[in-house]
């Protein structure tokens, strides 16, 4: 371990974290009229509530935000790029990355930012990029066949910022406000949402929070102070990198699922409920669910193939009981006559019938 020193400061390189990824808590103080704040017997200001910032950037997962970083960080080194092109004489219209619109854009291929976020899946970046698309923070344009995709990282909309006033026992939602600071009237209790972004979580897919605007003014008594209070670490992300992975489990297993069914149709569906009886059974961590029960599909499918695999049985003859048969019969006799055989038969049949009707 080094301690940091000014220096390191021009050595080292850093990717930029936008603080509105965050969700930060302070606390609001009661103040009287002309602004003093009240204090109690001891001296202390009165706290009357928290106040928690957050946005609807705070609901991504943390490797979609990671990758958000990454493609910035590129950006800026088209942005310095090109500064420098421009100082070198270089027209406009002659730079690097840079659209027919005057809009900077990146190159970043899946094999580069797996790589970069020792990812080993194209499918996992995909998801990553589409959680960017649906929050606005990113826009692909296709190119055509055997040419890369333009990435244009978008701006942060400070709109999305939300001002919540939550109980100082309880850390109930008292009240809500938009950037603004005007009031927002939630449709639905948003306590403590899980941060992976799945609609699962009661999230739209957007990722933005169902709310209605109301718009009134704050109360007055209640003012937030920012400058004397002491600035507080940020509000411990939630979700984990174990739930995240959890959710990615998730996801495998529901791929797994509708593969069985496209492959095998309703034989998929004994396979599937083989592999939860067996998860419900044998599991004791109830943390390793998702991969366990993934794992216990794969050998559902592989006996099922198994017993595919194997050579049925024949089915035996009935044996005939003793008295049913004639002594002059053969048991196990099998017929034969060729179809020529027994064209002539029929033919000698025919004359033979013609004979006799003609006595």
């Amino acid at each position: 371990m080094a301690d940091y020193t000014v220096n390191d400061l021009e050595n080292w390189s850093y990717y930029q974290y936008p603080k509105l990824f965050l969700s930060q808590r302070s606390n609001a103080y009661l103040k009287n009229e002309y602004g003093d704040y009240i204090r109690d017997e001891q001296g202390n200001k009165i706290i009357t509530h928290k106040v928690r910032e957050t946005s609807s950037y705070a609901q991504m997962s943390d490797k979609a935000k990671t990758l958000y970083m990454i493609l910035f960080d590129r950006l800026c080194l088209s942005f310095k790029t090109n500064q420098e092109l421009i100082k070198s004489g270089v027209s406009s219209k002659n730079l690097d990355f840079v659209d027919s619109n005057g809009a900077t854009y990146i190159i970043f291929s899946y094999e580069e930012l797996m790589d970069r976020m020792d990812i080993g899946s194209r499918s996992t970046i995909s998801k990553l990029k589409k959680e960017l698309l649906e929050q606005g923070l990113l826009r692909e344009q296709r190119m055509g066949i055997n040419k890369p995709n333009r990435l244009y990282p978008q701006k942060l909309d400070e709109q999305r910022k939300i001002i919540e006033w939550r109980d100082l026992e309880t850390d109930q939602l008292i009240d809500c406000f938009d950037y603004q600071g005007q009031r927002i009237e939630m449709k639905k209790s948003v306590e403590s949402p899980r941060l992976t972004g799945s609609p699962k979580n009661g999230l739209p897919k957007s990722g933005l929070l169902e709310v209605q605007k109301v718009y009134g003014t704050k109360p007055e008594y209640k003012q937030i102070d920012k400058e004397e209070e002491e600035e507080e670490a940020p509000e411990k992300n939630t979700s984990s990198l174990t739930e995240l992975e959890t959710s990615q489990e998730e996801q495998l297993v529901q791929e797994k699922q509708e593969a069985l069914k496209l492959k095998y149709g309703e034989a998929a569906s004994q396979m599937i409920d083989e592999a939860v009886l067996s998860t419900h059974q044998n599991l004791k961590n109830a943390a390793y669910y998702w991969t366990y029960l993934l794992k216990a599909l794969d050998n559902a499918e592989a006996l099922f193939k198994l017993k595919q695999a194997e050579p049925k049985a024949k089915t035996p003859k009935p044996k005939l009981k003793k008295k049913d048969i004639p002594n002059w019969s053969h048991p196990h006799y099998e017929n034969h006559t060729t179809e020529e055989e027994m064209a002539q038969l029929e033919r000698i049949k025919r004359e033979t019938l013609e004979k006799l009707a003609a006595q």
